[in-house]
């Protein structure tokens, strides 16, 4: 006995959608709880304008681009469907939400045939009419608009951050440019991804992903401004363009580092573990990071440095030039600057 695409695609959403994290509201709750309830009263016309007024105010919840799915093909409009469903595929890409939007895609566009976007449609690119386009890597930024009542990404992050990038040697940038590298831009990771607040520990001694200024995934660099206070989904100040400037040059030495094994090399890793001994115990603790056993040491030695060479520089990069000038040396030759 098979059973009607409909009846299916209900049946595999419904299965796994009330395992998910309840939401965290950025904005158009009553919108959302009216569409839900229109969706139950199986109007699915009426559900899926509501759930997009809920989506347009800010309601960033893996359950709101979901039911929005299913609203619009209940309605019979297959192809918004599959545009909501890919959207959410992206924006929760590793959670539940995630895996759950992914296959419902495969089925009901298991060909591919039906437009669905490369990206999420709420981070536009980090330019304003009127403003220059920028190609390359500079032209491949977006930035996530806010969530939570958070404010956006100011205008000076942005340009610390096109910048940085504007100001690396051509022959790096090109390097990064054919590897497929881009940049995301946030308020802070929750504002990307709004579910992933109810994963984060809040008890932990070290720093959870919300209150780090960034993180690679694959060949993104994601840029955080802002810290989140722990407890809520308030954020810190905003961190000052000098950092941010730094973390963009920290995560693209990391990107070339994957691209051009500079980290594993076994040249570099002997004049690290010969620099390494230089390191007295007054400054271990303070450079614990560099001094890792496993392979994060030279890594994270090589991302720091490499990043202050290029134009950025922070706390650590005195002590790091001082105690590691082989390591530089050599890094500097590796990198051509």
């Amino acid at each position: 006995m098979s059973i009607p695409s409909k009846t299916l695609v209900s049946i595999l959403i419904g299965a796994t959608i009330f395992s998910l994290p309840l939401p965290v509201w950025a904005g158009g709750e009553a919108e959302f709880q009216k569409g839900v309830a229109l969706y139950k009263a199986k109007r699915y016309q009426d559900s899926a304008a509501y759930l997009e007024k809920a989506l347009a105010s800010g309601c960033g919840s893996s359950y709101c681009y979901l039911y929005l799915g299913k609203a619009h093909y209940g309605a019979g409009n297959s192809k918004m469907a599959i545009k909501r469903f890919s959207e959410a595929a992206e924006a929760f890409k590793g959670l539940p939400a995630g895996d759950i939007a992914r296959k419902m895609v495969l089925r009901l566009d298991p060909q591919g045939k039906l437009a669905k976007p490369t990206a999420r449609a709420s981070a536009p690119k980090a330019t304003a009419p009127g403003q220059k386009v920028y190609s390359g890597l500079a032209g491949r930024i977006t930035v996530t608009p806010p969530h939570f009542g958070h404010k956006p990404v100011s205008q000076a992050t942005i340009k610390a951050i096109r910048d940085a990038v504007l100001s690396l040697p051509p022959h790096l940038r090109k390097r990064l440019e054919d590897a497929g590298a881009s940049i995301s831009i946030s308020p802070n990771m929750i504002d990307k991804w709004p579910d992933s607040i109810k994963d984060l520990p809040e008890n932990t001694p070290t720093l959870n992903l919300a209150e780090v200024p960034g993180r690679i995934y694959g060949k993104e660099m994601n840029i955080y401004e802002s810290a989140k206070v722990r407890g809520s989904t308030a954020l810190k100040q905003a961190r000052p363009p000098s950092m941010m400037r730094h973390t963009v040059l920290n995560e693209s030495v990391q990107i070339l580092d994957d691209i051009m094994n500079i980290s594993g090399d076994p040249e570099l890793r002997k004049l690290y573990e010969k620099d390494k001994q230089r390191v007295p115990d007054s400054a271990k603790a303070k450079l614990a990071t560099f001094l890792k056993n496993d392979d994060w040491g030279p890594r994270e030695t090589c991302a720091e440095m490499g990043a202050a060479m290029l134009g950025g520089g922070d706390e650590f990069t005195a002590d790091l030039y001082r105690y590691f000038p082989n390591t530089k040396a050599w890094l500097k030759s590796k990198l051509g600057i």
